[in-house]
């Protein structure tokens, strides 16, 4: 099943008006008025034709050639999209590989990924995952800025839940600061 976008004619035109496309499709500034007038304002041929001096014929003509532009640039877009959106799912496949790798040689995770983890998606218990968030600790990160007797002050959080956030860190290759 396809799915599709649904545009309004003034949202498409605001996105195709952007500067960025507009060099793209080396438009002039005619061409804008013309899609304008037909997009925007609504205006049939002969008042569009009139406001510019135009022909109806001529602006119809150009509204073609204009429309032919854009799809092209929009069949390009859609191919370079399909090209790097593959690209970036290789290259996620390959993190999650060096990753595993990574993980088996060593026992901990790579340094790059200690950035990449929110505390909710660590494998902990939630009561400890409770009180970090508490102290606003997001991150496995975070934890380099407390100290043991930083975390041992806060509700619920004994020598027991240290023992088994320590481990995690570990594997994480995390450590506290100094007391």
């Amino acid at each position: 099943m396809h799915k599709t976008i649904s545009f309004s004619m003034r949202k498409l035109f605001e996105i195709i008006s952007s500067d960025e496309v507009l060099k793209q499709l080396g438009l002039s500034d005619d061409d804008k008025l013309i899609l304008k007038g037909y997009w925007i304002d609504k205006k049939t041929r002969k008042n569009i034709a009139k406001e510019l001096n135009f022909i109806p014929h001529s602006v119809s003509r150009r509204y073609t050639k204009i429309i032919i532009q854009i799809r092209e640039g929009l069949k390009n877009l859609i191919v370079e999209f399909g090209y790097y959106k593959q690209r970036v799912e290789e290259l996620e496949q390959v993190k999650q590989e060096y990753i595993n790798f990574h993980l088996k040689k060593t026992g901990v995770y790579p340094k790059f990924m200690i950035k990449d983890d929110l505390i909710e998606h660590v494998n902990m218990s939630q009561r400890i995952r409770n009180c970090l968030s508490e102290r606003g600790i997001n991150r496995m990160r975070d934890l380099r800025n407390f100290t043991k007797t930083d975390l041992l002050k806060g509700r619920y959080f004994g020598k027991e839940a240290l023992n088994e956030l320590e481990g995690i860190m570990i594997k994480y290759n995390v450590c506290l600061k100094e007391d």
